[in-house]
């Protein structure tokens, strides 16, 4: 199991709006989803701005987001009081409960993991009947793997994985 904890997240304190790949996903999502009504888990959530921007544009779902770290969460409180409750610091491989979603999201975070296909399978699991997960993430079209690592210079964290 990979050190799931992403040391540098000062950029989610400092980004205020939405990036373009949530902008595109959001368009994604309104073209697919066709349910008026459902519940829709954000794995991963930072901040809370993409699962705020979803509860805009679907206001009758309900929201979970979940991410390792708690600055995160309590930012996400902070920033969003009407979705206060939705937050929780939780690890994406063990998502607590029997919960099933209607819609699941994971922006970034697939790359992580060096075995993906794991995880992928339990985020899978997560989904109701007629579920649809929505992942944004690194592909590679040919059947080689690679991991990919990265490291903030400025600060003294060392080689993290992924690229969320």
């Amino acid at each position: 199991m990979n050190n799931l904890q992403n040391k540098d997240t000062e950029i989610y304190f400092e980004h205020e709006s939405l990036k373009e790949h949530q902008k595109e996903m959001l368009l994604l999502m309104r073209d697919d989803i066709s349910s008026s009504k459902g519940i829709f888990l954000d794995l991963a959530c930072a901040g809370g701005i993409f699962a705020n921007a979803f509860k805009n544009e679907f206001p009758s779902f309900q929201i979970k987001g979940i991410d390792l770290d708690s600055n995160l969460i309590t930012k996400a409180k902070e920033d969003y009081p009407s979705l206060e409750t939705s937050f929780s610091c939780e690890n994406c491989r063990e998502i607590s409960g029997k919960e099933e979603f209607d819609i699941v999201h994971a922006s970034g975070i697939l790359s992580v993991f060096e075995d993906f296909e794991e995880t992928l399978t339990e985020w899978i699991n997560l989904l109701s009947h007629n579920g649809r997960l929505f992942l944004f993430n690194r592909f590679n079209s040919k059947d080689i793997d690679v991991l990919i690592k990265h490291r903030n210079n400025t600060k003294n964290y060392g080689w993290e994985t992924g690229l969320n």
